[in-house]
C-alpha cells in the first residue's frame, strides 16, 4: 500500500515573465480554443466583440452569418519542476513533502508545469505535464515509486536535449530542501523540522 505524503499548498508569486509566457508546443488541446494562430481550432458564428481579423471570409461568403475562425491552445507549460537527490541513503521525507507540494501548488493556482526527474542507475528523465488532477495523481504514484528505487543528480542540459520546448523558469528542489529557481536560491525546508509549518510560511516567487 502507498502512503502518500502531507500536502502543504505553498504560496506562489508569479513574474510577469511566466504571466504572459507563450507556449512552444507543436501539440494542441483537442477540447479548448486559445491564441495560436498557427493553428486553427475550429469555427462559430460571430459574436460582439469579435476581432475582425478572425472573420473566416470565404466562409462568411457562402453563408447568412458572419463566421470567425477560433485559434488552437497550445499544450505545455511554462515552469519545469525537477527533483534532485544526491545522496545514495534514504531521501528524507521532507524533499518528497516538499516536491508533491509545489507540484500540487501549481495546479491549485492553474499553472501548468512540468514535473521531471533522472533515475540514478539509468540516467532516464522522468517528465510528467500537470494541468489537471489526473496528471497530479499519476505522477505522484511513478514519484514515491522511483524514491524508493533512486532519484539521482539533476542535469538541465539532459533535459534540453531530451525535449526540445522552451520554458520560462526551472525550479529545482535539492535533496537537502533548497529549492532553486534559474540557478537562484530562493527558499528552504530544513529536513529535521515539522514541514506544514514551514510550507505554510513559505512565499515563493516563480
Amino acid at each position: 500500500m502507498t502512503i502518500l505524503p502531507e500536502i502543504v499548498i505553498p504560496h506562489l508569486e508569479f513574474s510577469e515573465q511566466i504571466r504572459n509566457f507563450l507556449l512552444d508546443s507543436d501539440t494542441f488541446s483537442k477540447t479548448k480554443s486559445g491564441e495560436d494562430v498557427s493553428e486553427v481550432f475550429g469555427l462559430r458564428e460571430y459574436r460582439p466583440g469579435d476581432s475582425w481579423q478572425k472573420v473566416h471570409w470565404k466562409m462568411t461568403a457562402r453563408q447568412e452569418h458572419i463566421w470567425v475562425k477560433e485559434y488552437s491552445l497550445p499544450i505545455g507549460a511554462s515552469i519545469v519542476l525537477a527533483a534532485e537527490n544526491g545522496r545514495k541513503e534514504k531521501i528524507p521525507g521532507n524533499f518528497i513533502r516538499a516536491f508533491a507540494s509545489l507540484a500540487s501548488g501549481f495546479l491549485v493556482y492553474e499553472c501548468p508545469c512540468y514535473a521531471t526527474w533522472r533515475m540514478a542507475e539509468t540516467g532516464q528523465i522522468k517528465r510528467f505535464l500537470l494541468s489537471v488532477q489526473e496528471d497530479y495523481d499519476e505522477m505522484l504514484t511513478v514519484f514515491l515509486k522511483d524514491c524508493r528505487e533512486g532519484i539521482g543528480n539533476w542535469d538541465e542540459e539532459s533535459y534540453q536535449e531530451a525535449f526540445s520546448e522552451r520554458y520560462g523558469r526551472c525550479l529545482v528542489l535539492k535533496e537537502d530542501g533548497t529549492l532553486f529557481v534559474d540557478e537562484e536560491k530562493v527558499w528552504s525546508v530544513a529536513m529535521e523540522k515539522a514541514f506544514r509549518e514551514q510550507f505554510l510560511e513559505a512565499v515563493i516567487e516563480v
